[in-house]
């Protein structure tokens, strides 16, 4: 059970912890305080979440409509059960005893599968009026060493209901993503996002 934990632990801590200076903040976002009335949301309403876990509650309203694209040598593969949840970046330090947590200005809205061991998916990084995204795997599979994983936005557009958000806030948000990514075996990936999505920003857990 401990090494169970363990591993859970270190897949949440590869979401919600990175360092800044390895983040490309290179678009603004637009903001839209009328997005939460599109009807696309009113449609998810109407549809329960995703359960990807079995602990995942079956009352709760679906997230997000995004689909995600990634092509592989010309293999598509789509993607649309994804969930959405949010919190600000931590960073970590190691003390002598336990693991210090330090907030941080940089919200991280993560949109994919994850099931409690792994996950397929969009991490968009917000910092004031910027944004970055990124594509992303994980595993409870702890590799020997740490791969490179690269990429590269192409083209993106991200619309939230608002420029400035805390701990409890409700984010709804719009994303088009056009993106490269070259994963640790140097093969290279055609990523593609689009769609609506809604999260309540939590004290960086799931």
């Amino acid at each position: 059970m401990k090494t169970s934990y363990t591993i859970r632990f270190l897949t949440i801590f590869a979401i919600f912890s990175c360092n800044k200076s390895e983040i490309n903040f290179g678009s603004n976002f637009i903001v839209d305080n009328r997005l939460n009335e599109n009807e696309v949301f009113k449609k998810l309403n109407d549809s329960s979440e995703i359960i990807l876990r079995k602990r995942d509650s079956i009352s709760s309203k679906r997230s997000t409509d995004i689909k995600l694209e990634i092509n592989i040598n010309d293999t598509i593969t789509n993607i649309s059960k994804l969930k959405a949840r949010s919190a600000f970046i931590n960073t970590y330090t190691f003390g002598k005893e336990e693991l210090k947590a330090e907030k941080s200005d940089t919200l991280a809205i993560e949109i994919d599968n994850f099931d409690g061991y792994s996950s397929e998916g969009i991490k968009i990084l917000v910092y004031k009026d910027r944004f970055d995204v990124k594509y992303y795997m994980t595993s409870d599979i702890i590799a020997p060493i740490n791969p490179i994983e690269l990429t590269k936005v192409n083209s993106s557009k991200l619309i939230l209901n608002k420029n400035n958000y805390k701990v409890n806030d409700s984010i709804y948000g719009y994303l088009e993503a056009d993106l490269t990514y070259q994963n640790r075996f140097s093969l290279q990936q055609k990523i593609k996002a689009k769609g609506y999505f809604r999260t309540i920003i939590k004290e960086n857990k799931y």
